[in-house]
C-alpha cells in the first residue's frame, strides 16, 4: 500500500489518513509473521510521517473529530504491534526451550561421528592404543564406559601419563558422584564409568566431546557392565543433546560385542542414515589417530 497524499494540498488530510488507516490489509495486523507485521508497522509510519506535514491553520479540511480518531487508530495499531511482537518473541522462547528440552532428551545420532574399533584379544593391544593418543585424552572431556576391569586398567594408563580422570563406580554415594562430575566439568578430563550409566540431566552444561566405550574380550568380564550395547544410544545423549558434533568410539575384544555393533550400525543406518565406521590402529598414521585428531583436536 502507497501513502496517497491529497492531490491540492501536496500533503496528507486527516479524512484521508484515517481512510488509508482504516482499509491497510487486515490480514497483516493480524499476523505472527514478523515479515508481515513489519511491513504492516512501516505502512503506519509511512502514514504518521505524511500527518507531520499537515498545517491545521492553513487546512480547510481539518477537523479535531477527524484528528482525534487519527490519532486514536495509530495509538491502537502501535498497541496491537508491540502486542504482536511481544506474542512473537514469547513462542520463539517457548520454542527454544521446547527443542532444548527435546534435545536434552531425544538424541539425534546425526550429530555424532559412530566409529568402533576391533583390537586383537591381547590386553597389551589397548594399552598400546591408549598410550599413543593420550595427548587427546589430556585435552578433552571424555566419557569412558567399561566393567571394573577395564575401569583399573584405564585408570593406571591415565595416572601414569598424569592425565585428569576421575571414577564413578556402581553403588557411589549420591555425594560421591556430585563430586566426580563436578571435577569433570571443571577442566578436560576423563570421566571413567563401571556399572553405572549417567543421566542426561547430570551432564547439564557439561561440553561432553565424546563418548568411549570399552569391551575386554569376555573372559575378562566380572561384570558385564554397562549393559551391553543396549545402553548406546542414551550414552551417546552426552554428545548430541545441544547439537555439537562429538565422537562415539568403541574399543571391542570381544566378538560378540563386535556383532552387535554391526547390527547397531545396520539398525542405525536405517533410523539415523548414520552407520559405525571401522579404524585402524596403524601407529600414528592410523585412521583412529586422524579421527581423534578431527573430533577431539
Amino acid at each position: 500500500m502507497t501513502t496517497q497524499l491529497s492531490p491540492n494540498s501536496g500533503h496528507l488530510c486527516y479524512d484521508n489518513a484515517l481512510n488509508q488507516l482504516v482499509n491497510l490489509p487486515r490480514s497483516n495486523h493480524g499476523t505472527s509473521d514478523f515479515s508481515q507485521l513489519t511491513s504492516f508497522a512501516l505502512e503506519v509510519c509511512k502514514i504518521q510521517e505524511a500527518l507531520l506535514g499537515h498545517d491545521d491553520s492553513t487546512c480547510d479540511r481539518a477537523s479535531p473529530a477527524l484528528k482525534s480518531a487519527v490519532d486514536l487508530l495509530l495509538e491502537r495499531y502501535r498497541c496491537i504491534w508491540v502486542d504482536k511482537i511481544d506474542e512473537i518473541n514469547a513462542a520463539r522462547k517457548t520454542t527454544a526451550s521446547l527443542n532444548r528440552q527435546r534435545n536434552d532428551t531425544m538424541p539425534n545420532l546425526q550429530y555424532v561421528h559412530h566409529c568402533y574399533l576391533n583390537i586383537k584379544s591381547s590386553i597389551t593391544d589397548f594399552d598400546r592404543i591408549m598410550k599413543l593418543n593420550l595427548t587427546y585424552f589430556a585435552k578433552n572431556r571424555i566419557i569412558f564406559y567399561t566393567n571394573d576391569d577395564g575401569a583399573e586398567r584405564i585408570a593406571g594408563i591415565l595416572s601414569r601419563a598424569a592425565v585428569p580422570h576421575t571414577h564413578i563406580k556402581m553403588g557411589e554415594s549420591l555425594a560421591k558422584r556430585h563430586r566426580r562430575l563436578k571435577i569433570f566439568k571443571s577442566m578436560p578430563s576423563v570421566l571413567i564409568v563401571s556399572g553405572e550409566n549417567v543421566a542426561i540431566y547430570e551432564l547439564q552444561d557439561i561440553p561432553v566431546d565424546a563418548v568411549f566405550q570399552y569391551y575386554p574380550s569376555r573372559s575378562k568380564h566380572t561384570r558385564r557392565v554397562p549393559e551391553g550395547i543396549v545402553d548406546y544410544e542414551e550414552q551417546t545423549k552426552a554428545l548430541c543433546r545441544f547439537g555439537r558434533q562429538g565422537l562415539s568410539l568403541i574399543f571391542v575384544q570381544d566378538r560378540d560385542v563386535r556383532c552387535e555393533v554391526v547390527d547397531l550400525s545396520i539398525e542405525n543406518y536405517a533410523k539415523y542414515g548414520t552407520y559405525f565406521e571401522e579404524l585402524d590402529t596403524k601407529g600414528q598414521g592410523g585412521s583412529l589417530v586422524r579421527t581423534l585428531e578431527e573430533y577431539l583436536s
